[in-house]
């Protein structure tokens, strides 16, 4: 477990440190942990600042099927479509995304 730990946080201080091209190739090369939720969510994270948004989309639905209830992907996930001129599919999701974490907003 320790082994694992210690990956993520390695491509944390790497996505950290604006790395983006180095913590890809690092969870595609040579990350042996579960390829859970957060794997796919680093992974989308590192594509979109290197510039791939749509492999980024990917990683972020990849992340979703991994945790239904992983809410910091579809947030991204939508934004990303948003980007893409797709703003019927990311208004789905941002309207899923309230209805089902009400309680996590508020209005300030």
């Amino acid at each position: 477990m320790d082994k694992i730990n210690s990956e993520l946080d390695f491509v944390i201080t790497l996505i950290n440190e604006k790395k983006y091209d180095q913590s890809k190739d690092y969870l595609l090369g040579k990350y042996k942990g579960e390829k859970n939720h957060i794997y796919f969510y680093y992974l989308a994270f590192s594509e979109y600042e290197i510039g791939n948004i749509d492999m980024a989309i990917n990683y972020y639905e990849n992340s979703i099927s991994k945790k239904k209830d992983f809410y910091e992907s579809y947030l991204n996930l939508a934004i990303l479509l948003f980007k893409k001129k797709k703003k019927i599919e990311a208004k789905r999701i941002f309207i899923s995304i309230l209805e089902k974490q009400k309680k996590n907003f508020f209005l300030l």
